[in-house]
């Protein structure tokens, strides 16, 4: 349950920025969508920094589970 609703608000997250990132205006064409690229590295950094965190103290047990997919 924890990673089913941790990967859907992560995804719902994700589609938000890509909805912004359009009507932002027009872009340059690329190879890379710009949007996707900015969100992955964003996320990466922060779900590291997060999970560092995490080992730190005694969490719930669904909690790594839960912020780990999203």
């Amino acid at each position: 349950m924890a990673l089913s609703l941790g990967g859907g608000l992560g995804a719902c997250a994700r589609w938000q920025v890509d909805l912004m990132a359009l009507h932002a205006g027009p872009t340059a064409s690329t190879t890379i969508p710009i949007s996707t690229w900015t969100v992955n590295c964003a996320g990466a950094f922060l779900l590291g920094a997060l999970l560092v965190l995490l080992d730190r103290g005694r969490p719930h047990p669904l909690l790594r589970p839960f912020l780990a997919v999203g």
